[in-house]
């Protein structure tokens, strides 16, 4: 996940204000909404309480959750009667900040606390400083909304849980300085092993080591980030708890010192990796200033020296004059979207933050709210029906930050331009958008959303496996998915872990947008009573055979089927025959909507199909029978077509396949990519489903789709066929795709054995034409021998 790129225009700004801490009043409130925020707002705080990690959680909000990684309040040191060092912090320096570390003699150090990352157990330094920022400063913003919502209390648990963690997680010498702080709990890799609730993780199978930042190994992006966190919970509580406020702002100030002092960036085993630290030092003094009002916060983040930058913004700024063109937003890696927002709400009267920030939004918008200047096309890209997409993984998240940052802009700058924006983004993500179901899970209720998130304390599996049981134990309330494709599509899968995976930071711009939407259009809703239901997900017994089906032909071998909803329904499964009355093959499993498309057929050919409906109870019995003949084209190949293959992976007994394509036209027409048909042959291994990711494609990742079918020959059980919407464009003559890089696991991750495969060659760790891939232009093999 990388930083976004800026660009920056030369013109006249005016670099003077005054601090306002007030609010321009908001807009008018719109009747009679489609959905409830109220109701939304409620049910994505609790996301939350699914993340919560340590003791202190069973009896909480969720009775499908209890105290976890109990092992993070005894991390040990390797002294004191323990045996090993469980930190990063070497001996040496153990033994000379023991009387620190380690006060009570025990050997150990208490990290316990803090939000599980994800779907999975770590405790991730950035993305938990940033969620806690992000939702600090929504709740500063919007509290009033919280309030009159009835989800204050609730949203002050969720932040003062984050704080604790950071306030017992930084260890203060006599004189009030930092030695070190625990940003990082636990091993990514060895975590993602574990496949089940973190009540029954085993800390000696699963060990959770503590990484600090120290002046030896220092993390000044991590410091920093805790420190912004903490000074928001100080202005949060400063009202009605001084005390605890004043603490957060100490200890605030100690971690900013201490990350100004030792720069570097901190570790993250791969897994978040920061690109810089000047975003999190300038959204931490920023913060300070708002907090204390203290000058030398300010300047370390924007101090000027004639028209340039001294401070932390010199690093995205070269002049005091000008806009910054920020085409990225507020994210875990990068706040400088953030820093530059709240510098535009502390000085208004300064046209560079002004301006900048406003730019950001007009292209978050997608032209939807114009530039000022006419002559700049720069939009994000926005799928066809609407939905500014910046990323593939986790697209929801970053749209909802921008939604959040977009309605303080119109909250501070008045008018309704962008929350009008922010709207129509939110409502795609409740349920307005192709794949007609929610992105938020549970919302507006477990029959209308997303019901396979990759979670494994929702999924409650005690096996190991992502496929047993066959749907979720729990409903994840309010946790938001990664979210679509930039062709609207997206896979609701446990084992789609960029589509489908939940985060703390997804849901951190999400609770601070429904809290400024429900502020604008939520007046007379009101959250759920006696929320949340002690369910489960699912029905109690199995749905009826879906009523309705239908049939129809289309061009180019595909057969599109439609039904009608099963009640109690989680998913459905399309079955297809050649002959009347079976027997039948299933053809796809897990679909979720109400429709499903059967490609590579051969046309004039009738096929008969029959779909059955499924829950946590089971398959219910399959629905009526129905025929279909589709229609076959068979154009000429425009011109000489080649696929050029390597080896992504080259080891054949580990759990992914991992081959990586070139097309090259070597004719003289340009051909459509959505005319072709690449398939890539191997041998499945067992019986799991198997899921797979287009990691990077040149031509756009979303614009590659992905099917598995079922193939014969020596070598070949299966073959994955790649198609490519028309979003990708065409290969002109002489040109080529460029890579397009394909993984395939199995839903459990158990290996493979591609020893023996068709189309695996572990030689070829370079591009070079390959036969045993075959390539169909408009239902016409062009390229290669099929097994």
């Amino acid at each position: 996940m990388a930083k976004g790129g800026w660009t920056r225009v030369l013109g006249v700004s005016v670099l003077t204000g005054a601090i306002v801490m007030g609010a321009l009043p908001l807009a008018p409130s719109r009747a009679a909404e489609p959905y409830n925020y109220a109701e939304a707002l409620q049910k994505s705080i609790y996301f939350y309480d699914a993340e919560k990690s340590g003791p202190g959680v069973t009896g909480g909000r969720l009775p499908w959750r209890g105290d976890s990684q109990l092992s993070d309040v005894r991390v040990p040191l390797g002294v004191n009667g323990t045996a090993k060092n469980m930190t990063n912090l070497s001996s040496d320096f153990i033994s000379r900040n023991l009387s620190v570390l380690d006060p009570d003699g025990n050997g150990s150090v208490d990290v316990s606390g803090g939000f599980h990352d994800a779907g999975d157990h770590v405790k991730f330094g950035l993305p938990q400083t940033y969620a806690a920022s992000t939702l600090g400063w929504g709740f500063y913003e919007f509290r009033d909304a919280f309030r009159s919502s009835g989800q204050e209390a609730h949203m002050l648990e969720i932040l003062r849980w984050f704080s604790d963690y950071f306030l017992r997680s930084t260890f203060r010498d006599a004189q009030g300085n930092v030695v070190a702080f625990s940003y990082m709990v636990g091993d990514g890799g060895v975590d993602h092993a574990y496949w089940g609730p973190p009540e029954l993780q085993d800390p000696v199978k699963y060990p959770r080591p503590a990484t600090f930042a120290t002046a030896e190994k220092p993390a000044s992006d991590q410091a920093a980030g805790a420190a912004a966190a903490l000074a928001i919970m100080s202005l949060n509580m400063k009202d009605s708890d001084a005390a605890y406020a004043a603490r957060c702002l100490d200890t605030a100030s100690a971690l900013y010192r201490f990350a100004r002092q030792y720069r570097g960036l901190g570790n993250s085993d791969g897994f978040y990796n920061s690109s810089a630290d000047d975003d999190e030092l300038a959204w931490a003094a920023v913060w300070l200033y708002s907090a204390t009002g203290e000058n030398g916060y300010l300047q370390d983040a924007a101090g000027v020296s004639g028209t340039s930058y001294t401070g932390d913004l010199k690093k995205i700024m070269s002049s005091t004059t000008g806009t910054w063109k920020n085409t990225w937003t507020h994210s875990w890696d990068t706040v400088w979207g953030g820093v530059v927002l709240r510098l535009a709400e502390l000085f208004p009267a300064n046209a560079q933050y002004a301006d900048s920030a406003r730019w950001n939004l007009e292209y978050w918008s997608g032209g939807k709210v114009p530039h000022r200047d006419t002559g700049d096309s720069a939009y994000i890209p926005r799928t066809p029906a609407g939905f500014s997409f910046a990323t593939g993984w986790g697209s929801a998240r970053y749209n909802a930050a921008a939604q959040m940052l977009a309605l303080i802009y119109d909250k501070h700058k008045g008018g309704t331009a962008f929350t009008e924006w922010a709207k129509s983004q939110m409502d795609y993500l409740m349920g307005r958008n192709p794949m007609g179901y929610s992105y938020l899970v549970g919302f507006p209720s477990p029959e209308l959303d997303v019901k396979h998130p990759h979670h494994r304390a929702a999924h409650g599996s005690t096996r190991g496996s992502l496929t047993d049981p066959p749907n979720n134990r729990h409903i994840l309330w309010g946790a938001l998915v990664g979210g679509p494709d930039g062709s609207d599509r997206h896979n609701d899968l446990i084992t789609d872990y960029v589509q489908n995976e939940v985060a703390i930071d997804y849901n951190a711009g999400l609770v601070g947008a429904l809290a400024g939407l429900y502020a604008q259009y939520g007046q007379g809703q009101q959250p759920l009573p006696n929320f949340p239901p002690e369910i489960g997900g699912g029905g109690t017994a199995v749905p009826a055979a879906p009523a309705g089906l239908k049939a129809a032909a289309a061009g180019d071998g595909k057969a599109v089927l439609s039904w009608t909803a099963s009640s109690g329904a989680a998913s459905y499964t399309v079955k297809r025959a050649a002959a009347g009355g079976g027997p039948y093959t299933v053809v796809a499993t897990g679909v979720t909507g109400t429709g499903y498309t059967d490609t590579g057929l051969t046309g004039g050919t009738t096929y008969y199909y029959v779909v059955s409906a499924v829950n946590s109870a089971g398959a219910g019995p399959d629905s009526v029978q129905v025929s279909v003949t589709p229609a076959g084209t068979t154009p000429q190949p425009a011109g000489g077509l080649a696929v050029q293959y390597r080896a992504g992976n080259t080891n054949p007994a580990d759990n992914t396949i991992a081959p990586h394509f070139n097309i090259r036209n070597t004719g003289t027409s340009a051909v459509q990519l959505s005319d072709l048909r690449l398939r890539y042959y191997f041998t499945k291994d067992g019986s799991q489903p198997l899921g797979s990711w287009v990691d990077w494609a040149q031509i756009g990742s979303a614009n590659v789709l992905r099917t598995f079918e079922t193939a014969a020959g020596t070598g070949a059980d299966t073959y994955v066929e790649l198609s490519f919407a028309d979003a990708a464009g065409s290969i002109p003559a002489g040109g080529q795709t460029g890579d397009i890089q394909l993984r395939i696991a199995k839903a459990d991750w158990s290996n493979f054995n591609e020893a023996g495969d068709y189309s695996f060659d572990a030689s070829k760790t370079a591009y070079a034409d390959w036969g045993r891939i075959t390539l169909h232009q408009g239902g016409t093999l062009v390229w290669g021998t099929q097994p």
